[in-house]
């Protein structure tokens, strides 16, 4: 048994098991003296607290987070477990990438991979939760075997508390839904924002049950035919925040008899089978309880009721407000209860004068307004100016950008916020507004924030361009640009990381700047497609360029439609358009040449010797890549001279001269390493491994595919993992191992038939084929 147990230990990755120490270590100094404990106090099950300190297995970060806020939110201790985790993240995914040899191939690793945690996107349980227990119990019960009804409808006016009960309703039903459970937000009454389309809503929804963004569908039907499909035979819930009408929300629905799905909206919906719950103001005593509870009152004192009581009617018993007014109590302990009386005061004269500009919900805007008021003049600032992102989360750095502050005062000011309840916490340091406050934050300064959004989308376009720092394909980099406020990329992982938690609101200011600001659209969809070559769909990526092309022309942006041009090359060729890729790039190749823009000339150089390469044009090749490399090397650009090099590996490897292209790899694999693109040395190792390959040398060349594999894997780049299957199925091939070269072949297919990528399609079509035919040959 010892034996056995150490052999486990030593297959744990070692900042695993640091990670796991630092909670230990925690756990024994704090007042959460057990296990048991922790996870009770931290809303988590009692094997995943083990799993973490054990280091047994790998646990999402969101997971990870919660049981450290329960133990300690002393920032540089979080900072630490984030650190650690993230070492530990890669650790992890570097030993589960098992050579497909020895009895794992490509189908037992998607597998795996399908059997992950959970997927969930429910916000925070509430923190405090009061006078719902009647129609809490009805949603609880919904789920029951007996039932009939499968879906719930919550209906209110506006700060009744729709959001709480559906979110408090669906941590409580969570254990009984164990395929997913997914909230949305249909925007009916968001400020500056059309509701919801429910083509983008399955497009979320399909990413979040786990489907590679690759792989999306590119159209609404297939979309919802997909999430139906997928939920035919589990058991999910669905929250839907915000519903505008039934049209909006049916083709949301999921289709198993198991699934359920609760929605909120302002207005009586009407579907078939829908079970409506109508919910009012709070009772008195519960409004009561609320406020002392938020507040943090002594609940016994008889004077601190009596004022709670005062704020709870001034307030219309409604929890928004309620919650609003106590969250700023809450941050004077010395206020006596005379001092909160005379607050109520304050909440009904401002409730008379809102209420006879016949506003909807005079006491919510008077929460609003007294909040408001109690902050100091730099969190006003803060406050006025989110309401003007375009996007729906921020974080301390696009605050910074916003206010042109600093990030440890932008960090400061939102946590503020969020303690006097304006703000919500979506993940550690993201966040999000309500609505009703965002509307209300649009109105304060009676500006539209047009230059604070300017910055902002600076800020975006920087920070965009150092994580496409690595793309072949990017000529933003590096060329002199003021970097003032912006993020640092330490490797390709981590820029990859921040454009993917960045997306929708990246997608967002793009049809921002589309509307208001075209002179910036060429720009910000560049930085927006690098991230789309690595996670599709292509589709999209193809629709936005497009975009972006009309913009330059008409605004004669040339270096505008160079790039674009240079890009709509790249998309043609991933899509098996070689001679529109051809002449595509030949296009952006004058345009920079006209510019005199010689980072450019040798991008646009490099990325016509790559169309080509794809067309058998190898002579060609060779000199667009030798024009790259010449005017690379005069500009110091070391990953400009490591991708030349591949490219004219790549040129000698096709006519035979094998010798020479190994030379050359080895080269480009040395600065790949130096410049720090893991990318790149993936795709060297490809290419050093299909030399062993043409050599006979199988087995070296199969660790080298299985080395750039792992790295694909761990980037998260599909389409090259793809083609990486396709080398290692075809060294199956020729040793003779027929059957497992053929499932390979399909897998590789299946990929690139997701991705929209026709010669990639082509290839794999090709080598099954002769795969399948060599088995019953």
């Amino acid at each position: 048994m010892g034996g056995t147990d150490s052999a486990r230990d030593t297959a744990r990755p070692r900042p695993a098991r640091i990670l796991g120490e630092l909670f230990r270590a925690k756990l024994r100094s704090s007042e959460l003296d057990t296990q048991a404990a922790l996870a009770q106090e931290a809303l988590q099950s009692r094997q995943l607290v083990s799993d973490l300190m054990t280091a047994a297995r790998p646990i999402p970060w969101e997971r990870v987070e919660t049981i450290a806020r329960a133990l300690d939110t002393a920032p540089e201790w979080l900072a630490q477990v984030e650190t650690q985790w993230r070492h530990a993240r890669r650790a992890w995914r570097s030993t589960a990438e098992t050579p497909i040899d020895d009895g794992q191939d490509e189908a037992s690793h998607s597998a795996t991979a399908a059997s992950g945690p959970c997927p969930s996107t429910l916000p925070a349980d509430p923190r405090v939760f009061v006078g719902r227990d009647s129609e809490l119990r009805q949603l609880l019960d919904a789920p029951d075997p007996s039932r009939i009804v499968s879906i719930h409808a919550i209906a209110g006016m506006a700060g009744a508390g729709k959001t709480t009960l559906a979110v408090r309703a669906a941590h409580e039903l969570a254990p009984r839904f164990p395929d997913g459970r997914y909230f949305v937000r249909l925007h009916a009454y968001s400020p500056s924002r059309q509701p919801a389309d429910p083509a983008e809503v399955l497009g979320d929804l399909l990413l979040a049950s786990g489907m590679d963004p690759a792989h999306l569908p590119d159209t609404f039907a297939r979309r919802r035919d997909r999430w139906r499909a997928l939920l035919s035979t589990k058991r999910v819930l669905l929250v839907l925040d915000d519903a505008v009408g039934h049209e909006q929300i049916e083709p949301l629905l999921p289709s198993g008899a198991d699934c359920l799905t609760i929605v909120t909206s302002r207005h009586r919906l009407t579907v078939a089978d829908m079970r409506l719950l109508a919910l009012g103001a709070l009772a008195g005593d519960s409004a009561v309880t609320l406020f002392l509870a938020v507040a943090g009152r002594d609940s016994t004192d008889r004077a601190e009721q009596r004022a709670g009581a005062r704020i709870a009617e001034a307030c219309g018993y409604l929890p928004l407000a309620i919650a609003m007014i106590a969250g700023q109590v809450a941050h004077h302990r010395r206020w006596t209860a005379a001092d909160i009386a005379e607050r109520a005061t304050e909440i009904e004269s401002a409730v008379d004068r809102i209420a006879a500009l016949d506003e909807d919900a005079p006491s919510v805007r008077a929460a609003f307004d007294l909040s408001f008021q109690a902050l100091t003049v730099t969190q006003q600032r803060l406050f006025g100016c989110l309401g003007s992102h375009p996007g729906r989360e921020i974080d301390a750095y696009a605050a910074a950008a916003l206010t042109g502050t600093d990030v440890v005062t932008s960090r400061r000011e939102l946590l503020v916020l969020h303690r006097s309840h304006l703000l919500e916490e979506v993940s550690r340091g993201r966040y999000r507004m309500h609505d009703l406050l965002r509307d209300y934050s649009r109105g304060l300064t009676g500006t539209d924030g047009t230059e604070a959004v300017g910055e902002l989308l600076g800020y975006y376009q920087r920070s965009s361009d150092n994580a496409n720092h690595w793309s072949m394909v990017s000529t933003r980099g590096g060329d002199g640009q003021v970097q003032a406020l912006a993020q640092e990329f330490d490797d390709q992982w981590h820029g990859l990381t921040w454009l993917r938690a960045e997306r929708n609101n990246l997608l967002d200011c793009l049809d921002y700047v589309a509307n208001q600001v075209p002179e910036r659209l060429v720009a910000l969809t560049t930085a927006v497609v690098g991230l789309l070559w690595s996670d599709g769909p292509l589709e999209l990526a193809v629709r936005l360029l497009r975009r972006g092309a009309e913009t330059a022309g008409s605004l004669d942006d040339r270096r505008g439609q160079a790039e674009i041009s240079n890009h709509l090359g790249f998309a043609a060729l991933v899509t098996g358009d070689t001679e529109q890729a051809i002449d595509l790039h030949r296009q952006a190749l004058d345009y920079y040449r006209d510019l005199g823009h010689q980072l450019g000339v040798a991008t646009a150089s490099a990325c016509l010797g790559e169309a080509y390469f794809a067309a058998s044009e190898y002579e060609r090749a060779r000199e667009a890549f030798q024009q790259a490399l010449d005017l690379y090397r005069r500009l110091g650009n070391e990953l400009g001279e490591a991708n030349a090099h591949n490219g004219l590996g790549a040129t000698h490897f096709a006519v035979g001269e094998n010798e020479t292209a190994k030379d050359l790899f080895e080269r480009a694999l040395l600065l790949y390493r130096s410049f720090g693109s893991d990318m790149g040395v993936a795709d060297a190792l490809n290419y050093l491994g299909a030399t062993h390959f043409a050599a006979g040398e199988f087995d070296a060349a199969t660790d080298l595919f299985r080395q750039a594999l792992a790295i694909f894997r761990r980037l998260g780049h599909r389409g090259k993992e793809a083609g990486t299957i396709d080398y290692i199925g075809a060294v199956h091939l020729v040793v003779g191992d027929y059957p497992k070269a053929a499932d390979l072949f399909e897998q590789a297919l299946g990929l690139h038939r997701e991705l929209g990528n026709r010669l990639g399609q082509n290839t794999a079509a090709q080598n099954l084929i002769r795969a399948r035919g060599a088995a019953h040959g």
